[in-house]
Order: structure tokens, then C-alpha cells, then sequence
């Protein structure tokens, strides 16, 4: 692909060095240009899949397992604040339920830390009143 385009990645490069004199988020015209490689193959990415495996790496890789993790953090906390929300509960109403605190509950809700499962339960069963289940695919 860079020898097909060779006209072209050559003046992007160039701009990039050009981008790299002024912007010292660019370390040098050779980031400046993998990222705005980077970006076109992104824009090329015809499913989400394909977007994950460009930005990430394919899965099982350390990256990607990361971004995994990340995102079941982002799903569980959302749940949570949504869960509460409905209950007409704020944290600290939810934190005196479960015997924690309100920080704690925070923290959660914004993804800022890890849970365990027993007191996940805890939280969605008995402040929530929600019936919880676990499942592994």
C-alpha cells in the first residue's frame, strides 16, 4: 500500500513533518504520519468488529483484552446508575441500603474501580430490589 500511494504518503509525511513543527501532540513527522494512516484505515472499517480489531488489535491480544475489560466496566456502571436512577434512589440513599458508601457508589457508577460479584448482587438485589444473574459465554 505505501509504495501504490507513494505520491500521496509522500505529502502527507510532509505535512506531517510540517503539523510536527507547530503541534507537540505530534513527537515527530513519523507519528503524525501513522496516525493519519491510522485514521484512513479506520475511516475504511465496514463493521464495528473491523473498527475494534483496527483500533485494539485482534482479540486475545493485551490491547484488545484491555479495551474488553474497559468496556464491561463502562456496561456494568451504566446499568448501575440506570438502576438506580429508576428506583428514585441517590447514592447515598443506595449506599445506606447496601452499608457502603456514597463514594463508593460513585466511584462505580464511574467506572473508577473494581467490584466483587458478591457485592455487586448486594447492590442491584438488596438496594435495587432487582433480581441479578451472572452469565458466562
Amino acid at each position: 500500500m505505501f509504495f501504490e500511494n507513494a505520491h500521496v504518503n509522500r505529502d502527507i509525511f510532509l505535512l506531517c513533518e510540517f503539523i510536527s513543527d507547530f503541534d507537540p501532540d505530534f513527537s515527530n513527522a513519523f507519528n503524525a504520519y501513522f496516525f493519519i494512516m491510522k485514521k484512513n484505515e479506520l475511516r475504511k472499517a465496514k463493521s464495528f468488529d473491523e473498527l475494534l480489531d483496527i483500533k485494539y488489535g485482534k482479540v486475545g491480544t493485551k490491547k484488545r483484552d484491555g479495551f474488553e475489560d474497559r468496556a464491561q466496566y463502562f456496561v456494568i456502571s451504566a446499568m448501575l446508575k440506570e438502576a438506580r436512577r429508576e428506583a428514585q434512589l441517590t447514592q447515598e440513599q443506595l449506599a445506606r441500603k447496601v452499608g457502603t458508601k456514597k463514594s463508593y457508589i460513585s466511584r462505580l457508577e464511574n467506572g473508577k474501580c473494581d467490584i466483587q460479584l458478591s457485592t455487586l448482587y448486594r447492590i442491584f438485589e438488596e438496594g435495587l430490589g432487582r433480581r441479578s444473574s451472572l452469565l458466562i459465554a
